[in-house]
């Protein structure tokens, strides 16, 4: 009975999965970096996120549609004119992948259709965003702190492979089950749904209480009315900016994204305040505080 309860909770843990996603910073720098990215056709990483960033946001399910009736696909804006296949379209899908399949969560179709546009002649130029918002800049911010030497992510296939069948032969299946539910769910787990009192105690030893003169009551119930102590939140406004992580930081004055890049008073990427890390949402809030509203600016 339990085996099959493991089977089942693992099989809905994989599935949950396959959907899209809006990736982090670093996470997206070592899914590149281990599929071979890194000096691909002479550009770094941090071109390659750099590009990423401000043709999607890191949003695998984007879709912009031209004036000529083309669309642009996934988190690298693959364009169905030319490169990727639509239904009922002539285009010359010169990379052979449906452009439907450039919207999930498995990068695998986007840069094998990357790397082919990237061997053409205008090399990453072929990507507008790219020449207008990475060429010719300093791009070193795109991969800082990410610690690209190591990563989890660095265990390919065979060699997991490997482990599981040596656990199953010393283990036992039940096991093995286990080990992989556990996997599966670290994987998954990229924000976080804080508790009350877990946050007061990471928020009082970042040097809240008191800050401003408002004391840890109010920051825990400032991130509770934003977010529910949520830091993977991000909601959209109706101006077309975002608000984000624990604190709803807002894209359009605090954090960049590929829609609103100044003035960024906290000079750095929404996306990275929505990981279980809140180290950069405390900073910028600290910041918000410091203005003449206070608290009052939530």
């Amino acid at each position: 009975m339990m085996t099959f309860f493991l089977q089942t909770f693992l099989l809905a843990c994989f599935v949950a999965t396959i959907q899209t996603k809006i990736y982090h910073r670093c996470e997206l720098a070592h899914v590149l970096k281990k599929n071979g990215m890194d000096g691909y056709e002479g550009y770094n990483l941090a071109s390659w996120v750099c590009m990423a960033f401000y043709e999607s946001g890191f949003d695998t399910k984007t879709i912009d549609q031209h004036k000529g009736g083309t669309k642009d696909y996934g988190i690298f804006h693959i364009n169905s004119g030319l490169w990727c296949r639509e239904n009922n379209s002539l285009s010359k899908a010169i990379c052979d992948v449906a452009c439907l399949d450039l919207l999930n969560p498995d990068l695998e179709d986007d840069i094998m259709c990357a790397k082919k546009i990237v061997k053409s002649s205008t090399g990453m130029a072929a990507w507008h965003q790219w020449k207008k918002h990475c060429e010719n800049h300093d791009m070193r911010k795109w991969v800082n702190g990410c610690h690209l030497g190591t990563s989890c992510l660095h265990l390919t296939s065979p060699s997991l492979g490997i482990v599981f069948l040596l656990l199953n032969v010393f283990l036992g299946m039940k096991y093995l089950l286990l080990l992989s539910l556990l996997i599966c769910l670290s994987f998954s787990v990229v924000g976080k749904i804080f508790g009350r009192c877990e946050l007061a105690r990471v928020l009082k030893k970042a040097g809240l209480e008191g800050y401003r003169g408002y004391n840890l009551a109010d920051w825990v119930c400032l991130a509770f009315y934003e977010s529910h102590f949520d830091s993977a939140l991000v909601d959209h406004e109706a101006d077309g900016s975002t608000s984000n992580g624990i604190f709803q930081i807002n894209s359009h004055i605090w954090c960049e994204d590929y829609k609103h890049r100044k003035p960024n008073v906290c000079q750095m990427h929404c996306s990275d305040l929505l990981t279980s890390n809140i180290k950069d949402d405390i900073v910028c809030a600290m910041r918000i505080a410091q203005g003449p509203r206070g608290l009052g600016s939530w």
